[in-house]
């Protein structure tokens, strides 16, 4: 007696796939032909060490110094590997239909179709790759823009304090000729003051001297020695 068809086993329904991490990313890449229409990292026939290279060669260039500005360097190295990834598929796909009909006036609609794709590919790729390139660039642009006006703050703030410097000066420069001003005036004052009592000093009598005729002025001593000299005279007569 035969089994019933429900009970047969067909080992191919049966089967789970690859279960391993190895396993899984070959059999991942069992429909890739070429590898064009691929968004992974790193398909069959390319190598990890040229993609950090490429890397590595656009992070010396533009140098990001922020966590935002790495990523928008990754992004330009992954739109950069995509675009020759895609161009050497899309060169492929033209070696292949060249291969399969040298004459361009004998390709059917399946030739055409897939140089199309391929070309497709190609042109997102490169739009992919100027998006990339311009949001850098306009990342770093901001940045340096940004770090303009922080200069520029920086300058005016001191050349602020340079202006409020002087004229603290000047401000002390007027206040001590103010005290000047104020001490010569006091000195005029006092020397007006003290002036008459000089006039005074200066207007005192001298000591008298008597006149004995009019063409003649005797101290007043002198007549009591005049006056002796001639009595003696007489008197030793």
């Amino acid at each position: 007696m035969s089994a019933p068809a429900s009970a047969i086993i067909h080992p191919a329904n049966n089967q789970t796939g690859p279960r391993t991490a190895i396993g899984k990313e070959i059999s991942s890449n069992n429909a890739l032909r070429h590898g064009g229409a691929s968004n992974k990292p790193i398909v069959p026939g390319e190598n990890l060490a040229d993609f950090e290279a490429l890397l590595n060669s656009l992070t010396d260039d533009y140098r990001p110094d922020t966590e935002q500005s790495r990523l928008f360097v990754e992004n330009l190295a992954t739109a950069h590997w995509l675009l020759a990834r895609r161009q050497r598929a899309c060169n492929a796909v033209e070696a292949a239909v060249y291969g399969d009909q040298p004459d361009e006036a004998q390709w059917t609609d399946a030739h055409h179709k897939r140089l199309a794709l391929a070309n497709r590919y190609k042109v997102q790729a490169e739009r992919s790759l100027k998006r990339a390139l311009n949001n850098l660039e306009g990342l770093q642009k901001w940045s340096h823009a940004g770090a303009d006006r922080e200069r520029r703050r920086e300058q005016w703030a001191a050349e602020q304090a340079i202006r409020e410097r002087r004229m603290t000066l000047q401000e002390q420069n007027f206040e001590l000729a103010k005290s000047r001003a104020a001490e010569r005036a006091f000195r005029s004052v006092k020397n007006a003051v003290s002036s008459p009592e000089r006039a005074e000093l200066n207007s005192a009598p001298a000591d008298p001297i008597e006149e004995t005729d009019a063409s003649t002025r005797v101290h007043p001593g002198m007549s009591d020695v005049r006056s002796t000299s001639v009595s003696w005279l007489y008197g030793s007569r």
